[in-house]
This record gives C-alpha cells, sequence and structure tokens, in this order.
C-alpha cells in the first residue's frame, strides 16, 4: 500500500504549537495552584514526548505532561547480596506519602477544574481536549533509588 504524496505532505507538518503550549500552560497553572492538595509535596511538573520534543505531527497532537514525585522512591534490591537486603530491610523507614496519594490528588485537582473531562486511566490520566485545548496525557515518574 503506498501513501500519497498529499498525505506525506500533511504528516510532515508540525501540530499546532500555539494550541500546544496553550494547553500546557492551562494545565500546568491548574497542576500548580497552591489549592492543590500536594501543593507543599516537592513534586515537578514538564513536558515528555512529541511537543515536548517539538515533533508533534498535523492532525495528531496531544500534550504529554509528567507530574514528577521527588519526595518518593521505588528500590531495586535485585542486584544486592542477601545481607545488604537484610541491611536495608533493617534501617529502610517507610514513606509517609505514597504514588497511590499523590496520583488520587492529582486526578482530583484536574477534575476540580476540568470536570468529566478527565479520564483516569492505570498508566496515565487523560484530559480531553476542548476547542482552545488540545488533549492531554499526564504521566507520573518515578525515582529509583
Amino acid at each position: 500500500m503506498s501513501i500519497s504524496e498529499k498525505q506525506l505532505d500533511i504528516w510532515s507538518r508540525q501540530g499546532s504549537i500555539i494550541q500546544s503550549a496553550a494547553t500546557y500552560q492551562a494545565l500546568r497553572n491548574v497542576l500548580e495552584r497552591d489549592d492543590a492538595l500536594y501543593a507543599h509535596r516537592s513534586y515537578s511538573t514538564f513536558l515528555q514526548g512529541s511537543y515536548g520534543n517539538d515533533t508533534n505531527v498535523y492532525a495528531d497532537s496531544d500534550v504529554d505532561i509528567v507530574m514528577q514525585l521527588d519526595s518518593v522512591f521505588y528500590t531495586d534490591l535485585s542486584e544486592l547480596s542477601a545481607s545488604d537486603k537484610t541491611n536495608y530491610e533493617t534501617n529502610r523507614s517507610p514513606a509517609q506519602y505514597s504514588w497511590t496519594e499523590f496520583r488520587k490528588e492529582v486526578i482530583a485537582q484536574l477534575t476540580k477544574a476540568y470536570g468529566s473531562a478527565v479520564q483516569p486511566g492505570s498508566k496515565a490520566i487523560y484530559v480531553a481536549g476542548n476547542g482552545g485545548r488540545d488533549r492531554a496525557l499526564l504521566f507520573r515518574r518515578r525515582h529509583a533509588l
């Protein structure tokens, strides 16, 4: 199956940079409000994916935003010896705040602003677009320890 020259031309055009920028700014403003339940936590909000890398394509643009919680880590003990694993388990302290709590609070913050346009998924939170805003996907990122 060959692809027409017209289709290649459409795909080669970058998506709306202005609308993508407005989408990112609108969501970032909501996510970083002082009234967010997680506002006092250490977190970062940044772009990922095609818009963040200036590779978004015409008619297929969404804005991928990462909410990175900087205060919670996950561990990979797979390369530690048995005694090192025991030492780690003996001396570690459990987190006071979990990924699950952070995710619930982010969903609540988005829902407060965008209502039913917010659709939580298992790996990302989808925010449907509207006339002035592209669709967006929010991902959470964890730090490895």
